[in-house]
């Protein structure tokens, strides 16, 4: 459980020291909506794979 804390709590905190950078800030904003449409359609094709799936063989 500790080595859990420890990691999450270095990976928030180079969250923070990455995003007070306002360079890596204005290049993280203006590639938000790719990532966003990217990963929109890759769970939404393996959404329509699951449900169109033979869930019983």
């Amino acid at each position: 459980i500790l080595s859990v804390g420890m990691l999450s709590s270095s990976v928030f905190l180079g969250y923070a020291v990455l995003f007070s950078n306002h360079r890596a800030r204005n290049i993280y904003l203006k590639s938000k909506v790719m990532f966003e449409c990217t990963f929109a359609a890759f769970f939404g094709f393996a959404g329509m794979k699951i449900l169109t799936g033979d869930i019983i063989k």
